[in-house]
């Protein structure tokens, strides 16, 4: 997980700016925010393509989240985050290969700083314990709304 605080340079007002202060002699600052922290990097994991899709257009939306991967099951999910080292994966459960659970085990066992956020159509009741032992984050049901997700992912990565 790379949490990153936000980044500001200042810069003394122009004149053009002085009726902020009221007297161009008072040392003062704008904030410019190109700096910003980076992006969190995601990757997104689920055997049902269009689900998987539709989560990648929802997060793409936000300018302060990336995509920079995707999978379809769980050694796929392992492979992603060797290769991309993203700050959060969001994963299945049920997926052919290996599921959601042993994989989330492997990804934090390999690198404990990544977030891990299971997305399920599953009782949490009944998967909830296993994930959190794995190591997962956060768990929630796909019939959340978007805002839970962004929340679910801004969380994990602070």
């Amino acid at each position: 997980m790379h949490a990153h605080p936000t980044k500001y340079r200042f810069h003394p007002i122009d004149a053009k700016d002085s009726f902020l202060l009221g007297s161009t002699s008072d040392l003062a600052y704008y904030l410019d925010t190109s700096m910003e922290a980076p992006p969190i990097r995601i990757v997104v994991v689920d055997d049902n393509e269009h689900y998987r899709k539709t989560v990648i257009n929802i997060i793409g939306k936000n300018t302060h989240l990336k995509i920079v991967g995707e999978a379809e099951d769980g050694l796929g999910a392992i492979q992603a985050v060797e290769k991309l080292r993203p700050d959060v994966v969001l994963m299945d459960i049920s997926m052919p290969v290996m599921d959601g659970i042993d994989a989330t085990w492997v990804i934090k066992s390999k690198f404990p700083e990544i977030r891990v956020i299971i997305l399920t159509m599953h009782d949490l009741d009944c998967f909830s314990a296993a994930a959190f032992k794995a190591g997962a984050f956060w768990c929630l049901n796909k019939e959340c709304s978007p805002n839970e997700i962004i929340k679910a992912i801004r969380t994990a990565a602070n």
